[in-house]
């Protein structure tokens, strides 16, 4: 799973890290992520996508989530509830700014090869 963070406003090294184990945790704390083998930092990339204009950085911000698993771990409710979680935790850090977060259905006919 990766899951991209866009238009953070400038923060410290400390503070994506903080931000980025934050994010790993509530994603491994659902069970069927978690059954599905998201189980941390082995499995599931943060990455935060840095942006190139900083007018109004932070105000909108945008959360990712890519390259899970077709099936019953990763259906439409779980999805919903992974992307709520992540909103939530983002907001919390970030209360004056809005907060959008996606999970698309997970493509079968997406080729991926790990090594």
């Amino acid at each position: 799973m990766t899951i991209k963070v866009w238009c953070l406003p400038k923060l410290e090294e400390v503070d994506l890290n903080r931000l980025c184990e934050s994010i790993i945790a509530e994603a491994t704390s659902i069970a069927p992520l978690r059954d599905a083998g998201y189980e941390g930092k082995d499995n599931i990339l943060v990455l935060f996508v840095p942006d190139s204009m900083t007018h109004e950085l932070g105000t909108e911000i945008l959360i990712e989530v890519s390259g899970l698993k077709p099936g019953p771990d990763c259906d439409s409710t779980i999805r919903g509830v992974l992307v709520k979680r992540l909103g939530e935790l983002v907001k919390q850090l970030f209360p004056k700014s809005g907060v959008v977060c996606r999970a698309p259905a997970p493509d079968p006919r997406d080729e991926e090869f790990i090594c």
